[in-house]
């Protein structure tokens, strides 16, 4: 697999290969996370033995929770039709089986690459045309700035948005955080404005239980709340 990958001509890809001596139980834990996370692969091989097939469940509900939207390919000895057809259902991509050959294994590679960019093309678009629906402009000045928000969304860094009231501050906060990264995190909005001073600590950080009188219950604050997502001001 590995030669074909590597030595194939006009294929440039870079290739990170792991093998795990445990069960696929024992692998689908931090092993696997942390060879995913090294690695940042855009497409993946798993060559199992006949015996550890029908354990391929398990690898694939470890692999959902994290890196559901990566192809997955297996490459095992021949199977029963409907032991093939339940790994498809359980997530793979395609199956192939040995002999391993260039013609069986490249097109189906660049196939799925393929696909997962157009999916990413359509994705972004959806999300772009949600997320500045509600901005409704027509000035150059308005336009120049509106291209800007699919741009400044894709960075993981603070947002200054400056404007008069009334101008849509908001709804271009709104606009960053759905075609960001943390679109699937809270989007948390916060009027300083309307919030007492004294308050404002509490609002933000929130309390545990009996930090002061009347505390019965812990609250959390507007940044736990905002976790991993969007906190506007």
């Amino acid at each position: 697999m590995r030669e074909i990958l590597e030595l194939c001509p006009n294929l440039s890809t870079y290739v990170e290969q792991n093998f795990s001596k445990d069960s696929v139980s024992d692998f689908c834990g931090g092993e696997l996370s942390g060879i995913f996370t090294h690695c940042r692969p855009d497409l993946i091989f798993i060559v199992l033995a006949h015996c550890l097939l029908k354990k391929a469940g398990a690898l694939f509900q470890s692999m959902k929770s994290e890196f559901s939207e990566l192809p997955v390919i297996i490459v095992g000895e021949a199977c029963k039709p409907d032991a093939m057809f339940s790994l498809l259902k359980l997530g793979a991509a395609d199956f192939i089986t040995p002999p391993l050959k260039e013609i069986d294994i490249l097109p189906r590679m660049w196939r799925l690459l393929e696909r997962k960019t157009q999916e990413k093309t359509l994705t972004h678009r959806l999300k772009e045309k949600l997320g500045l629906k509600q901005l409704v402009g027509e000035s150059l000045p308005f336009l120049e700035e509106i291209k800007k928000i699919p741009i400044v969304a894709r960075c993981d860094a603070g947002v200054l948005i400056s404007g008069e009231t009334g101008t849509g501050k908001e709804l271009c906060a709104r606009a960053i955080h759905y075609l960001s990264p943390r679109s699937s995190k809270p989007f948390i909005p916060f009027n300083c404005g309307a919030i007492p001073t004294e308050l404002m600590e509490n609002e933000l950080f929130g309390h545990v239980q009996g930090a002061f009188t009347g505390a019965s219950t812990p609250q959390p604050g507007l940044i736990q709340e905002a976790n991993s997502g969007t906190l506007f001001f």
